[in-house]
């Protein structure tokens, strides 16, 4: 990335938009954690296991941010973001198809 021409909005509209991924999904999943915990009434702990469904996603991005320089000066920039966008958005709608709040928290 050539850091004269980093004053394009192509390039201020992108890091607006990757730098709000992470605020975006407690926001996109704390709405709907009533009606979870009232699906997964019956689930032993429930209760703390929906919590998680909005923890681990910052836990993952927090950790993920350890080794994102390196991956960096190995893969490029865009590589990157393009794969960590592909993956948070794949992980982002499992949601959406399991079933079991265990499988849940375990692929967020």
């Amino acid at each position: 990335m050539n850091l004269a021409n980093s004053d394009s909005f192509p390039i201020k509209a992108t890091l607006l938009f990757t730098s709000s991924l992470t605020v975006m999904s407690g926001a996109t999943i704390a709405p709907s954690l009533p009606a979870m915990q009232e699906y997964f009434a019956t689930v032993p702990n429930s209760a703390l296991l929906v919590r998680l469904v909005l923890t681990i996603p910052a836990l993952f991005i927090a950790i993920g941010g350890l080794f994102a320089g390196q991956l960096v000066d190995r893969l490029g920039r865009k590589l990157l973001l393009i794969a960590s966008t592909a993956l948070y958005g794949l992980s982002g709608a499992s949601g959406f198809v399991l079933n079991s709040l265990g499988t849940i928290c375990q692929n967020c």
